[in-house]
């Protein structure tokens, strides 16, 4: 792929989810929203069923068209309830009121993100494995025990989930555009 081809790829990308998803893009005030705990009272109801909804299906068109995304937290389609969704072997994970219960080690990562465009890169800093408390949708408590790849994909939901995208938490000098080039 030239290297023009690439970013013009993300460019029509960025526009195409402008467009036809729900998706807030880098800059907007949503992204920015702390996600309200899902309260014991709001488990299984209809509000917390469609943001469930509205997430999995916006991400699942964003996956058909793109090929990528792993997560999207409800703030990142306005939403303001601490619900995310976690694609995991071919299916949709949804955990409400995550949160971290252990870990183990610190790694580098390359992440992008939906809100992003697929235009922008770069590297953060992250746990390496940890667990995870959360409750599903209907209020059942669950345990994850993450590998390396859910744990990076949750942790970037959880920042977001706090009104931080993954762009702040870049390390210095390295977020770069996405151009196609093959080293990306």
């Amino acid at each position: 792929m030239r290297r023009n081809e690439g970013l013009l790829e993300g460019l029509e990308v960025s526009a195409w989810a402008a467009r036809e998803l729900p998706v807030k893009l880098l800059g907007d005030e949503a992204l920015k929203a702390m996600c309200e705990t899902v309260g014991q009272n709001e488990f299984g109801t209809p509000e917390v069923t469609q943001i469930a909804n509205e997430m999995v299906k916006t991400l699942a068109r964003y996956r058909e068209r793109t090929g990528m995304g792993r997560g999207l937290a409800a703030n990142q389609i306005g939403h303001t309830k601490r619900t995310a969704v976690l694609w995991v072997d071919d299916s949709p994970l949804i955990p409400c009121n995550p949160q971290v219960t252990g870990s183990e080690g610190r790694g580098s990562y390359w992440e992008s993100c939906i809100s992003g465009g697929k235009l922008l890169v770069g590297e953060v800093f992250r746990l390496w494995t940890a667990n995870f408390h959360y409750q599903d949708i209907d209020g059942k408590v669950h345990e994850l025990a993450a590998d390396e790849k859910q744990t990076r994909v949750l942790l970037h939901e959880i920042d977001h989930l706090g009104g931080i995208s993954c762009s702040e938490k870049y390390e210095p000098d390295t977020m770069r555009i996405v151009t196609g080039d093959k080293e990306e």
